[in-house]
Parts: C-alpha cells; structure tokens; sequence
C-alpha cells in the first residue's frame, strides 16, 4: 500500500460522511464565514467589524485561533479584505497646510 492510500480512503469516507441528507458538517471556518457573511447581509452592507464576528462566533463556541485562521485564510483567497486599523491615532502628515513640530 502506497504512503497515499489511506489518505485516499480517507478523503472518500469524509464525502460520504458528508453527504447525510439534512445535516450540515461541522466546519468551524464555514461556519465563521456564515456569521460574518450573515452580519452583513443584516446591515446591508459590505462592511462588517471584525469584532462583531469576533464576537458572535465567541458567543458560538469557536476559539480565537479558529477565528483568525478563518480570516487569514478567507483573505488570502481574495474573499475579502481585512483592514487593519492602528491601534493609536497615526500623526498627521506634513505639509498641505499642516504643521509638523
């Protein structure tokens, strides 16, 4: 037996295992992008605050490290974007009209 054959079978069985009619797998990233894509579908918007799926998928169970695994790895697919804001007010630049001391 090939070093590839048991992930072979594995991979199958997992298909199987998923195709139970009227239950859904348990994926915790799937389950994250649905909070987030469900919060914005509620806004109405294309922004969301990525504290307000913090902490709805805190309230839900999920740990922090599966919460940004599931960001990093949405924004590496180009899904979406995650701004990240300073966490202290930048200086203004200098120049038009603005005096830098």
């Amino acid at each position: 037996m090939t070093p590839r054959a048991p992930r072979r079978y594995e991979s199958k069985r997992s298909l199987f295992d998923e195709a139970v009619p009227g239950q859904r797998a348990y994926d915790p990233k799937s389950s994250i992008f649905e909070i987030a894509k469900n919060l914005a579908a509620a806004t109405e918007s294309s922004t969301v605050r990525v504290s307000d799926v913090e902490n709805r998928a805190v309230m839900k169970g999920f740990t922090a490290r599966q919460i940004q695994e599931t960001l990093d790895d949405y924004a590496d697919l180009s899904v979406w974007q995650v701004r990240k804001t300073p966490a202290l007010p930048r200086a203004p630049p200098c120049g038009l009209g603005v005096t830098c001391v």
